[in-house]
């Protein structure tokens, strides 16, 4: 019975790579950044992590095993796959219903071509001067720089961070259509060499993210699609020895090189773990993730609101379920462990609704993402940034972390919005169409 579950997972990955060819998704649609892509990725490592726990019949999760039996887990496999048909059945749904309403929106006018860099170099410029100061702050205080990852620990410091990287990832994303690649080349490596000392791989994805889409949509560079394939490969590549080299050196001091490749805790880590979550959560009592129905909602709502300002903001999904199942380790570091979106709704609400919920969450999302996609202006590429990024941060994390970036890069629109009013002039210039880099150009 675990097998056939599992095999159902096959299901929604050929759904995905259905949906990827759809003419909606325009330049993107035979781009490796093709959003269903990282769908597709997803599904395998859920896959993947459902047939570990499968084969060893437990899984860990923050040191604890949780065993299993294979009747309990095909039903939370089974139950795990309807959720992701929803969300594909959603976006086939809202791609049917854009392509039947679809109205031609002509190329907006590029009257007063306002300086959109201005907001861009001044957002950038504050992001790099909180970095520095953060940077000199702690090693003024005798803190070494090879302890600077571990301040994520200390809450203050990583919500300063991570404030930061809100400020940032919009700001590039309005920042490099414009410029040259000899300018956005240090950009990008000075920002991923700051964002290093955050202990935080992802918000080094954030800034490698909006850089490779000024490749594909501003520089021309031809990324088929079968270059997603080597590019998770590496990325993972490069994650798994992060991962490992933090669990190495938390025991000891000295660390080989194939400690830091080896790949068979691979699924017993807390960034793998969307399906010991899964097993975790179904054991736990029904509001311990969410206290009331709809407090994601809320949560996605006031993401970008402090909790000083609005004390009925909730924590994250990911923080809740870490102080429920995992209580010590959230007094002690405040470190979450991730829950992933789906998991979240899949527990936050009664099963029928969190289907309906996931449908019209997907669905507004792929007709978001084929909006900007359409749009061949600075805020259409800016925005095609955002819903790749939501997109991840909804799958690894929650609904609220996906809100703090859509809130991100809806202040920044709205900034700009007004000034366009203020000043009476059209601020949202065209993607210029650049030549491609010489050693890039087709034959």
């Amino acid at each position: 019975m675990t097998f056939l579950a599992f095999l159902l997972f096959g299901l929604p990955f050929a759904m995905a790579l259905t949906l990827s060819w759809h003419p909606a998704l325009g330049r993107y649609r035979t781009s490796a950044l093709n959003p269903l892509l990282l769908i597709a990725a997803y599904i395998v490592l859920i896959a993947g992590d459902f047939a570990s726990i499968a084969w060893t019949g437990s899984g860990l999760l923050a040191n604890r095993v949780l065993s299993t039996t294979s009747g309990t887990l095909s039903l939370l496999e089974l139950k795990y796959v309807a959720m992701l048909i929803a969300a594909l059945s959603g976006m086939t749904f809202a791609l049917f219903m854009r392509t039947r309403m679809r109205d031609e929106a002509g190329a907006p006018a590029q009257r007063a071509r306002a300086n959109v860099r201005v907001f861009a170099t001044v957002a950038y410029f504050v992001v790099l001067a909180s970095w520095l100061f953060f940077l000199l702050q702690y090693t003024t205080d005798g803190l070494k720089l090879d302890q600077i990852a571990e301040l994520r620990s200390v809450s203050a410091w990583d919500s300063s961070l991570f404030l930061a990287t809100l400020m940032l990832v919009p700001g590039l994303s309005y920042f490099l259509p414009r410029q040259s690649f000899k300018v956005v080349l240090p950009i990008v490596a000075v920002s991923i060499a700051l964002l290093a000392f955050s202990g935080s791989r992802t918000r080094i994805l954030f800034v490698l993210i909006p850089f490779v889409f000024y490749l594909v949509a501003v520089r021309h560079w031809r990324l088929p699609r079968s270059t997603f394939i080597f590019g998770v490969l590496g990325l993972g590549f490069l994650a798994l020895v992060a991962l490992n080299f933090r669990v190495v050196t938390s025991q000891r001091e000295s660390v080989t090189f194939s400690e830091l490749a080896t790949t068979s805790n691979l699924f017993n880590q807390n960034d793998v773990s969307f399906a010991e979550t899964d097993l975790a959560l179904s054991r736990l009592p029904p509001r311990a993730v969410e206290e009331y129905l709809g407090q994601s909602l809320i949560g996605f709502v006031l993401a970008d609101i402090p909790r000083s300002a609005a004390p009925i903001k909730p924590f994250k999904g990911s923080d809740q379920f870490t102080q429920a199942y995992d209580a010590v380790n959230w007094r002690l570091y405040k470190r979450g462990l991730t829950i992933g979106g789906v998991n979240e709704l899949q527990y936050d609400y009664p099963f029928p609704l969190a289907l309906v919920l996931m449908f019209s969450f997907a669905g507004l999302w792929i007709w978001g993402f084929a909006a900007a996609t359409a749009s061949r202006t600075i805020h259409g590429f800016a925005w095609s940034v955002g819903f790749y990024v939501m997109l991840y941060a909804f799958l690894k994390s929650d609904l609220q972390s996906a809100g703090q970036i859509f809130w991100a890069f809806a202040g920044y629109s709205a900034i700009i919005a007004a000034y366009q009013r203020l000043t009476g002039g059209i601020v949202v210039a065209p993607v210029p169409r650049r030549r491609p880099i010489p050693a890039m150009r087709r034959a």
